[in-house]
């Protein structure tokens, strides 16, 4: 779950689902 501590940061929270989603394929591709 991602907490956006700041709502003016969006773009850096946008950035970080990004990564998560990114972690998550790299996570399914090596299941």
């Amino acid at each position: 779950r991602v907490v956006f501590y700041d709502s003016y940061r969006l773009e850096d929270g946008i950035n970080l689902l990004k990564q998560a989603h990114i972690a998550v394929i790299q996570i399914d591709m090596e299941a």
